[in-house]
């Protein structure tokens, strides 16, 4: 609960949601990080030697993060879950 004084249509503390880029709720009506395009991403795994060929491999896990937000604070959030209202940021997944 925030002391401070809520003004209408404006974001305050109440709305945020770790990991997300922007404010719960600020993006277009009725829309959701579930069919957000910046929503999950690839980021690198472990390290491991394969021994058929005898050099290190990278792997790749996905992560179901906001890449925005990793652009913005170039560290990887938590989880974004799929039906938290979406942020300012919200693009449409492309078909």
């Amino acid at each position: 609960m925030s002391y401070l004084a809520k003004l209408p249509g404006m974001p305050d503390r109440d709305g945020i949601r770790p990991g997300m880029a922007f404010y719960e709720g600020s993006g277009p009506a009725g829309a959701c990080c579930g069919n957000c395009q910046h929503r999950g991403y690839w980021r690198a795994g472990k390290t491991v030697f394969n021994e058929q060929t005898s050099m290190l491999e990278e792997k790749r896990v996905h992560h179901s993060g906001c890449a925005l937000f990793l652009k913005f604070t170039h560290r990887h959030g938590p989880e974004v879950k799929k039906e938290w209202k979406a942020c300012k940021y919200h693009q449409r997944k492309q078909s």
